[in-house]
């Protein structure tokens, strides 16, 4: 897995805001016979730096989870999103 930055921007009263983006992926294996199919599926994230580069991270584990050479196929879905986090300033008691 790829590592990404994650954006800080410091406001004058002491506050601050982070922001990271990271990749919602969706994985799905069938595997068909004659006359039925079996479907799985799972979902994980990635920080990977683009779309490409998590859609081949999903592929990866779904072929890990369910093998080719078993019978299963394998599709993939990718969402970029982006998460946001505003940081207080520290209490002291």
């Amino acid at each position: 897995m790829e590592s990404q930055d994650i954006k800080v921007d410091h406001r004058p009263d002491g506050t601050a805001k982070a922001a990271f983006s990271a990749y919602a992926v969706a994985i799905v294996g069938i595997k068909r016979t004659a006359t039925t199919f079996e479907v799985q599926q799972d979902a994980t994230w990635s920080q990977a730096s683009s779309d490409q580069a998590a859609h081949s991270e999903g592929l990866k584990l779904a072929k890990e989870k369910w093998p080719c050479g078993q019978g299963w196929e394998h599709r993939v879905a990718v969402r970029k999103l982006t998460v946001g986090l505003d940081l207080q300033k520290g209490k002291q008691g």
